[in-house]
């Protein structure tokens, strides 16, 4: 289930608004499509960043390794993480 699913945005808008909540913060993948009309983008309390939360020096090393990994495995005969089996 996705944020926007969960979250009741004109809530949120209105409590940022009045102040009962001081500020928001999400990332834009969340946003999907978002419009210029908006009403996020129109609040100074709220910060929309990019979808970015795995880009560490560590996460794309674990990542690179994984992928090695999979390669290595793969061509040794003992394929991992297999989507289907069947295949």
């Amino acid at each position: 289930m996705r944020r926007e699913e969960i979250v009741n945005k004109e809530a949120v808008i209105k409590a940022l608004e009045s102040g009962q909540i001081f500020s928001y913060g999400l990332d834009a993948n969340v946003m999907g499509n978002i419009s210029i009309e908006d009403p996020y983008l129109k609040l100074p309390n709220v910060i929309i960043t990019g979808h970015n939360a795995s880009t560490t020096d560590k996460t794309i090393e674990n990542t690179f390794n994984m992928a090695i990994s999979n390669i290595q495995s793969f061509l040794n005969g003992n394929p991992k993480r297999l989507i289907n089996k069947n295949f």
